[in-house]
């Protein structure tokens, strides 16, 4: 019976030194299967579907198909997208004619003041507008009662709090070009000057971007992973603030 005891003693030690083996060979297939992942996805690395030069395809250098782009789509629209087609305006903002002044016959070249219209095309073009900032001045006038000799005031809107500033339209543009956009502040303020013609500094960009967060109850922007901070605040030093920002100049934002 001491024998029979023993024996099955010897067998449960083996049991569990083979699931342990079992175990470490288990982690040890998990590491290999991973690492010939990685493997198979370098060899069919090339220029086309990488970031690799391509001088580094050598003699095995990928054929482009007509047509096509790395994954496997074709450029331009894909099947069933929607379309974006132009369609011709019924009520233009300008038109511009364009008539023959001379007849285009070789042998002729007569006056065509007082020729009859034969066809008529029409080609639109679609373009932005001059752009400039458009000046709304608000007098205030303070009228005396005839009666009494008060003066009345009235009130300024909520909006109008200086003698000159700028209006909710450009603080949009700048929160906008910021925020939804991830434009550094010196470009949001280079932006709304030379496309809209309104000349801001860095600083109103910063102060109006932090009015915006405040008023939403606090932003996180993409490309800082960070709360944006009100105008004036001390900024707090973050030990991960360098490597995140090498992540995000690796993916092509640069704040």
């Amino acid at each position: 019976m001491e024998q029979l005891v023993a024996v099955v003693t010897q067998l449960q030690a083996e049991v569990q030194r083979l699931r342990v083996v079992n175990e470490q060979l288990r982690a040890q297939n998990a590491v290999l299967r991973a690492e010939n992942a990685v493997l198979r996805r370098r060899l069919g690395m090339n220029s086309s579907n990488s970031s690799m030069p391509p001088s580094s395809d050598g003699l095995a250098r990928p054929r482009p198909q007509p047509g096509a782009k790395a994954g496997g789509r074709r450029r331009g629209k894909q099947p069933g997208a929607p379309g974006s087609t132009l369609r011709l305006a019924e009520d233009p903002d300008r038109v511009v004619q364009h008539r023959p002044d001379r007849c285009a016959g070789p042998a002729c070249g007569a006056d065509l003041g007082d020729g009859r219209e034969y066809g008529r095309q029409q080609r639109q073009v679609l373009e932005l507008p001059d752009c400039r900032p458009v000046v709304v001045e608000h007098q205030l006038i303070a009228v005396q009662c005839a009666e009494c000799a008060q003066v009345s005031e009235p009130v300024a809107p909520a909006v109008v709090t200086g003698r000159v500033q700028y209006g909710t339209g450009v603080k949009a543009a700048a929160v906008y070009a910021r925020a939804a956009q991830f434009l550094p502040f010196a470009r949001v303020a280079g932006l709304l000057g030379d496309l809209l013609g309104v000349r801001v500094s860095t600083g109103f960009v910063h102060q109006v971007v932090g009015e915006a967060a405040r008023r939403l109850g606090g932003v996180r922007f993409p490309d800082r992973g960070v709360a944006a901070r009100p105008a004036g605040a001390a900024r707090r030093r973050d030990p991960g603030e360098g490597r995140r920002r090498l992540q995000v100049r690796a993916r092509g934002l640069h704040p």
